[in-house]
């Protein structure tokens, strides 16, 4: 799956590159043998770099092709390549920018995503082949550096003449010569509406582990962003805002626009899709109203649901419900921040299996003392 406005040219302001991180087998017919995900965070940044009149490219690569990023950067005319990184993957980055300098010497190197924007300064120092840096939602940081770079022709040695409009780039963070510089936190953007929504050609490459969908072909979307818990092992509630979202009107466009590509089924990809209990009744409402035929799935905590809630839900389509509880142990909720009540959670849990007989809930439990 590429976005539409990617063509078979050989010429490219950025190239997107995301690591998958999982690779399980599945039989599934509609996919290359992998269980994957789609690379969200890029295909974000792609739309928008694409609206701004950039030419970008996403290789998302799974771990046993590795070996395609050099390649293909070999066969391109790329000026800037840029890692989406995670805890995952920031070693599997290092060791390619490193194994491979002479193909990437003479590159603009940026690095992004969740591990970068929480240690930013560390992996400018740990990372001496990364030029730039960026923290937090990419999208108009990463517009403002690409605009920037394209009027001194993407040269690295002449980064040093725009540093003072470098400078004035919240969020950016980058490297000249030995000296680093940490620009201030970035704003967020606070009208998720005016983000376009990543084009997409196909939706058949991604296929998730059996557990996470009922139907093929299956569509992932994220209706906001942030969030409003604070759990100390999670980087979202820690390095980003309280959850924005985006307009109902907004999120249904995108998901006729999903099914008008084939999709049955689509996982809402968001933090905890039920933080906001009015917009997910709007949203189941307008679901029924607008007679969207569909099933899906989101992640969602014990404490922001009920049965009244569930019920509407499971009328609008909803299949399945991953609750995340982290651990059987009050104490150990207590030390991570969870704030949620295991008695209330079984009840819950209790509640979403038996609405209607066939509603899926699914839990986590990862930090069992």
């Amino acid at each position: 799956m590429e976005p539409r406005s990617f063509d078979r040219n050989k010429h490219y302001d950025i190239l997107l590159i995301s690591i998958q991180r999982l690779s399980l087998v599945t039989n599934s017919k509609k996919s290359d043998g992998l269980n994957r995900l789609p690379p969200l965070g890029p295909m974000y940044l792609s739309s928008y770099l694409t609206k701004g009149d950039f030419k970008a490219k996403i290789l998302d690569v799974p771990l046993n092709e590795l070996d395609k990023i050099v390649k293909w950067i070999k066969e391109h005319d790329i000026k800037v390549v840029s890692f989406t990184s995670c805890a995952a993957t920031i070693e599997i980055i290092k060791d390619i920018l490193r194994k491979s300098k002479t193909t990437f010497n003479n590159k603009i190197i940026i690095l992004g995503g969740v591990h970068a924007s929480a240690m930013p300064e560390a992996c400018l120092k740990e990372i001496k082949e990364v030029d730039f840096l960026v923290v937090g939602e990419g999208e108009k940081i990463l517009s403002q550096l690409l605009k920037n770079l394209k009027e001194i022709g993407y040269k690295k040695t002449s980064i040093g003449k725009i540093k003072e409009k470098l400078d004035e780039i919240d969020g950016l963070c980058y490297r000249i010569g030995n000296k680093t510089r940490i620009n201030k936190k970035p704003s967020v953007v606070k009208n998720l509406d005016d983000i376009p929504i990543p084009e997409r050609d196909s939706i058949d490459k991604y296929v998730p582990p059996p557990n996470q969908y009922k139907k093929l072909p299956i569509a992932h979307i994220i209706t906001s962003r942030g969030c409003n818990f604070k759990c100390t092992y999670c980087s979202i509630g820690n390095t980003s805002s309280k959850a924005r979202y985006r307009s109902i009107s907004n999120v249904t466009k995108e998901i006729k626009y999903l099914l008008g590509l084939g999709a049955k089924e689509v996982h809402i990809w968001d933090e905890c899709f039920t933080t906001n209990y009015a917009r997910v009744e709007q949203f189941c409402k307008e679901i029924v109203k607008q007679k969207i035929n569909f099933l899906w799935s989101c992640f969602s905590r014990t404490d922001t649901v009920d049965e009244g809630l569930l019920r509407l839900m499971k009328s609008a389509g909803c299949w399945c419900i991953f609750y995340g509880i982290e651990s059987a142990n009050e104490e150990q909720l207590k030390l991570i921040n969870k704030n949620i009540s295991l008695e209330k959670a079984e009840e819950i849990i209790k509640i979403t299996k038996k609405c209607n007989g066939s509603q899926n809930a699914y839990y986590f439990i990862y930090n069992e003392l």
